[in-house]
């Protein structure tokens, strides 16, 4: 499969999604500095970069692990957020850029002091992934992080 049909077909699929309210988080002095502003900053930002990102046009990616993870993904949104039609198309569709586009974790990532999810070098680590990735259908194994080691700094 292209890259670029589906880097079109995520363009296709957040387009509508009410970016805004998302960014008002950002700036709302009553919403807390921690993970859920961190994630609001980090999507609202891809969610930027994907209408702007111009890929070659010759990469490819898997199709059977963007149908398997639009699959764990579908599940996991149901299984966490059942009802939530708008949010978890929006989920889906960051978290696929983010894997098989960008290549960046499904977390925010920061420094290795303050986040369970950092970049060393050009390297991202996970605190948490060796923890998650023995659950069912984790969608730790598409992440592009890579197990963090011993001790966390």
């Amino acid at each position: 499969m292209k890259a670029l049909t589906l880097l079109d077909e995520i363009k296709e699929n957040i387009k509508d999604y009410p970016i805004e309210n998302l960014k008002k988080k950002i700036n709302n002095p009553n919403y807390p500095d921690n993970i859920y502003k961190r994630l609001a900053i980090y999507n609202s930002n891809n969610y930027d970069e994907i209408f702007t990102i111009k890929l070659d046009e010759n990469t490819t990616i898997s199709e059977k692990r963007v149908k398997l993870m639009k699959t764990d993904l579908d599940n996991y949104l149901n299984q966490y957020n059942p009802g939530d039609k708008i949010d978890n198309k929006f989920t889906k569709y960051i978290s696929l850029y983010l894997v098989f586009i960008a290549k960046k974790p499904l977390h925010p990532f920061g420094n290795p002091q303050d986040y369970r999810v950092y970049q060393l070098d050009e390297t991202f680590y996970c605190k948490d992934r060796v923890k998650y990735l023995k659950d069912n259908d984790s969608l730790c194994r598409f992440c592009v992080c890579k197990n963090a080691a011993y001790p966390y700094f």
